[in-house]
């Protein structure tokens, strides 16, 4: 988690850094309430991928603006234009964010990213060395769900003390599927998350068949 204890001022303009698709905006929601909720007054600005702008609409409530990531040298998701991306960062850097926090992952190539957007005050997560000019910072903590890890990245004194509990009972059937996947829930918003890490050996509808099982009353938080 950052030690966000040192902080002592109010930023006006926030970004965040997290160019991912649908599950992973999914499971950044906690955090951005959070954020939002130490920073009510502050503009949050998301830099993400185009499909995004339809969900950051949907999150008005905690994000104010959304940018188009357009690529940067390292980072997969976008194909990299070098003259769109030197523009690009002159415009980002010309906005005058106070505080950018890089949500895109370890950190190894996003940092740089995140730190050449010029802000006041630069957060996020690092492999091994701490990079030159990251304000704060921590570990890059791979061994936790990814919904602790955004939660690491947003204000201690905003979070609630959230517990993170399913109790599934389930038949012998669907059994074998629950060995490929995870189930997160959570508390206080209306979805959960189901990351499957492989295709399920079985009949067709084993999957519409597991969402229905943990829609069902077998599912407690």
């Amino acid at each position: 988690m950052i030690d966000w204890t040192e902080v002592q001022w109010n930023p006006r303009r926030i970004a965040i850094f997290r160019a991912l698709q649908l599950g992973d905006l999914l499971l950044a929601v906690p955090a951005l309430r959070a954020i939002r909720a130490d920073f009510p007054g502050a503009e949050i600005t998301l830099i993400g991928l185009p499909w995004a702008q339809p969900f950051v609409r949907r999150l008005h409530s905690y994000v104010d603006r959304f940018v188009e990531f357009v690529g940067f040298p390292g980072i997969a998701e976008v194909d990299v234009v070098p003259e769109r991306t030197a523009c690009f960062v002159e415009e980002q850097q010309a906005y005058g964010y106070d505080l950018v926090i890089q949500m895109h992952g370890s950190g190894r190539t996003s940092n740089r990213f995140a730190l050449a957007l010029g802000s006041r005050m630069t957060v996020g997560y690092y492999e091994d060395k701490r990079p030159e000019g990251l304000t704060l910072g921590a570990p890059y903590p791979d061994d936790q769900p990814e919904v602790y890890r955004n939660l690491g990245l947003a204000i201690p004194g905003s979070i609630p003390n959230w517990s993170f509990h399913c109790a599934i009972k389930t038949t012998r059937r669907l059994q074998p599927y629950f060995a490929e996947c995870r189930v997160q829930i959570v508390p206080g918003l209306d979805y959960m998350l189901v990351h499957v890490y492989r295709p399920a050996a079985g009949p067709p509808d084993t999957l519409p068949r597991l969402l229905m099982h943990l829609s069902s009353d077998s599912m407690h938080k």
